[in-house]
């Protein structure tokens, strides 16, 4: 696999994975990427520099969730004799 493919897959993969969690979630209310606002302490006193809210009907804190990702790539160059 190239990395033009490898990279058009796996962006391919994570859409595909948001839209499946976007739905599993959605009877208990749970947002996933959903539309957020940054906002500082100084729009509101008592919020951490840096919180994000949900822009809505409904105005909540959202977390963060983030994944590492690790490639590995293996060659195996091994021939076999009959």
């Amino acid at each position: 696999m190239d990395l033009q493919q490898f990279i058009s897959e796996s962006l391919t993969q994570i859409s595909e994975g948001i839209k499946n969690a976007q739905a599993k979630t959605e009877a208990h209310g749970t947002k996933i990427n959903p539309n957020l606002k940054n906002i500082s302490s100084n729009n509101i006193g008592h919020m951490p520099e840096g919180c994000y809210l949900v822009m809505g009907k409904t105005t909540r804190l959202v977390s963060m969730v983030q994944f590492d990702i690790a490639l590995t790539i293996t060659t195996d160059r091994t021939t076999e004799g009959k």
